[in-house]
């Protein structure tokens, strides 16, 4: 019988605003950093919550939102791709947090003179530094036959850098909306983008109906669409007083700005209820 060492990485896109992205009990805030104008210098702050010593790597990646909405591996930009790495120094480069020790990062931003209008973006990742490599491969003595996996997580966290210039706007759509049971109900909705820069906003869904007082049923916090996307889904979790959705009235869904010092109304739509 061989011992087998499993490595697996985990990696945290930024893209809900209301918990700190968050691995083996490091927390970073903000969520995101925004470079617009003249803006040139900004910080992360990293915060062990943990019991033990961690230790972390940091570097710059590439990475796109796929049309599920998911934040994926970009290793070539596209042909609408604008990457902010070759701007951007940080440091320090590897840092070691004890617990409940804050630690500072540093963010610098350099344009070129030439850089064209638009919204470019690279991510900052923080990548978990084990305590000890894998081990080597290892005959057990107490059986002969079979496999162990041994699995050693490597936890990464990825924050988002944007970097904007010339003056960028963006205008969002709601469609597609749908109710679901399930489990626990949802509301399914379709955020549309135009424009020349990205979305960032908070979800709130309230349910309106004939005789009853407005209730706020659901909420999502810091839901993102990026640049190039256009579009993406997305299902905000409901919460109704008995646990189903209601045989009456509507739900009324607001798409609000979530950026710094904004909170106007980007997008509503509603539906209807069907009777049971």
């Amino acid at each position: 019988m061989y011992e087998r060492i499993a490595t697996a990485i985990v990696c945290v896109a930024a893209l809900f605003g209301a918990i700190p992205p968050a691995s083996a009990g490091v927390l970073v805030a903000p969520t995101r950093l925004i470079f617009e104008g003249n803006e040139r210098n900004g910080e992360f702050i990293l915060v062990n919550k943990g019991d033990t010593t961690e230790r972390y790597r940091i570097s710059l990646v590439n990475r796109r939102m796929n049309e599920a909405g998911r934040i994926v591996e970009a290793p070539e930009a596209l042909p609408d791709e604008k990457f902010a790495e070759g701007m951007i120094r940080f440091s320090p480069r590897t840092v070691v947090l004890p617990p409940d020790e804050p630690q500072t990062i540093r963010i610098l931003v350099r344009r070129p003179d030439d850089l064209g209008p638009g919204e470019y973006r690279s991510h900052l990742m923080l990548k978990q530094i084990p305590d000890a490599p894998p081990a080597a491969l290892e005959r057990d003595p107490s059986s002969a036959r079979g496999i162990s996996i041994q699995i050693n997580p490597i936890y990464g966290i990825t924050v988002p850098i944007i970097v904007r210039n010339g003056r960028l706007s963006a205008e969002g759509a709601l469609s597609e909306l749908s109710v679901h049971q399930g489990e626990r109900p949802t509301l399914g909705v379709r955020l549309h983008r135009e424009g020349t820069r990205s979305l960032y906003g908070d979800f709130e869904v309230t349910w309106e109906a004939p005789g009853e007082p407005d209730r706020i049923v659901g909420m999502a916090r810091g839901v993102a669409l990026y640049t190039p996307n256009t579009s993406r889904p997305f299902e905000v979790p409901l919460e109704f007083p008995d646990g189903a959705i209601p045989a009456a009235g509507r739900l009324r869904v607001e798409y609000r700005d979530a950026e710094p010092g904004a909170s106007s109304l980007i997008a509503e739509a509603a539906i209807g209820l069907p009777s049971h």
